[in-house]
């Protein structure tokens, strides 16, 4: 988050928001911490917002994307406490599509 909120000031941009919702609230997200430390705001769970609020929000509006199923972070792959890297992110990128 800290590249993102770094980028966004350089260019201007005086928030940086993430799709975090009410439903992610269970889950276990290493990266909020550090998206609360960075300043980066959630305004779908601000609001109050679940899964199904924004899926119906986009069909509304015609997005085709609106029943698109959710994907995990590469990051995801990983336990715990690992450190995270270009190179292992790349490595399981590589394999997951060769799997497919």
């Amino acid at each position: 988050y800290g590249r993102a909120v770094d980028e966004a000031r350089r260019l201007g941009v005086s928030q940086v928001l993430d799709g975090f919702n009410v439903d992610d609230r269970g889950d276990h997200r290493p990266g909020r911490q550090a998206a609360r430390e960075q300043g980066v705001r959630s305004p779908l769970d601000e609001l109050g917002f679940t899964k199904a609020d924004v899926r119906e929000a986009a069909k509304r509006r015609g997005l085709p994307i609106w029943d698109k199923p959710a994907l995990a972070c590469l990051s995801s792959r990983f336990p715990y406490g690992t450190a995270i890297t270009r190179e292992r992110l790349t490595r399981v990128a590589t394999c997951e599509r060769a799997l497919r």
